[in-house]
């Protein structure tokens, strides 16, 4: 067997083989020399950005009790409005899952999930839950936008369960009815092209090699991509965009699909123009400020920990059940 040394340079040696020198050139081969667009920062329109969180609270073998909730910015004229929405418990993995679900999905949307939970979707409630209540604060936030402001959404125009599909459909036509720009912005991101190399290096070293200062954007088409997760609920397409002009550090970002290139310039403009903030230059401040809204800090989780002990006691579980539910023989471990 070989040891940590080796398997230390064998691993150092696949990254290098991921980051080749030319990778620039490997870009241009692949994409077709697609066209780096240039754009230019811009302030004068609102942005609003929504964001959630989720954390484990509780967990036992057959049962993951968890905090979620959803936060937005509405940043106009240098003057900023926050929205929270209140700390939700859900539970995971039991029958009483999909029902967490779909009282939520319905208080928020007026109307029972098209799918509800089954099987193995349980597992997902709290991202789910997560998910439902970011569209509802994006819609709440999408009704005081005006054409020609932004909607910055967290991650992709993709929703990951057959319910959400309606709504991030309906999300999108009232944002183009209002001739409201959408964005969706991945704070990392897993796509490769060419059976393994990473878009975003790849694209930043491509747009050196064309001279093209930042702020740039470019469309990717999805047959470069290696693999596209949930293709039948896609309702973007991939876009790589840089946003500050001394940190060439490029995003992924989705547009609505077919948008017109006019249009992606002006939205990569506004986002350039609240991509300065010094804490962390070249991703849009809104969409930051959005996710120190919604996050869920440890000391929330140890928070809301001890409020549900307190509530279990309440109830008349002894501390020796509660602790055959819920203690964990790694807690042990690490102590030692």
């Amino acid at each position: 067997m070989n040891g940590y040394d080796e398997s230390l340079a064998s691993s150092a040696s696949r990254i290098r083989a991921l980051l080749p020198g030319n990778i620039g050139d490997l870009f241009a081969r692949y994409s077709g020399d697609a066209p780096v667009h240039p754009a230019k920062a811009g302030k004068e329109a609102t942005i609003a950005a929504v964001d959630g969180s989720n954390a484990a609270v509780l967990e036992s073998g057959s049962l993951t009790l968890s905090a979620v909730r959803a936060g937005a910015i509405i940043f106009k004229g240098g003057e900023i409005d926050r929205k929270r929405t209140p700390l939700l418990l859900v539970s995971s993995g039991s029958e009483d899952a999909a029902d967490d679900f779909s009282d939520m999905y319905r208080e928020c949307f007026g109307r029972d999930p098209g799918k509800p939970l089954e099987g193995e979707d349980r597992a997902m409630t709290a991202t789910l839950v997560r998910d439902t209540l970011e569209y509802w604060v994006a819609g709440q936030v999408l009704g005081s936008l005006e054409k020609g402001d932004l909607l910055l959404l967290d991650g992709a125009l993709r929703v990951s369960h057959e319910s959400h599909d309606p709504v991030l459909t309906g999300l999108i036509g009232q944002a183009g009815r209002k001739g409201v720009m959408v964005a969706a912005v991945a704070k990392r991101t897993s796509a490769t092209f060419g059976s393994g190399y990473p878009l975003l290096p790849a694209a930043s070293a491509y747009s050196a090699m064309k001279g093209v200062p930042s702020p740039w954007w470019m469309k990717i088409d999805a047959s470069f991509l290696d693999q596209t997760r949930f293709p039948q609920w896609q309702h973007g397409e991939v876009h790589v965009v840089s946003l500050h002009r001394h940190l060439a550090v490029p995003l992924k970002v989705e547009f609505p699909a077919r948008q017109r290139p006019e249009v992606s310039t002006q939205a990569v403009s506004l986002m350039a123009g609240c991509a300065d903030d010094g804490r962390i230059p070249g991703y849009p401040f809104p969409l930051l400020e959005a996710h120190r809204a919604a996050v869920l800090s440890q000391a929330v989780i140890d928070q809301v920990r001890q409020d549900v002990v307190a509530a279990l006691s309440r109830e008349g579980i002894s501390r020796a059940t509660f602790s055959e539910m819920f203690s964990d023989y790694h807690d042990e471990f690490r102590r030692y």
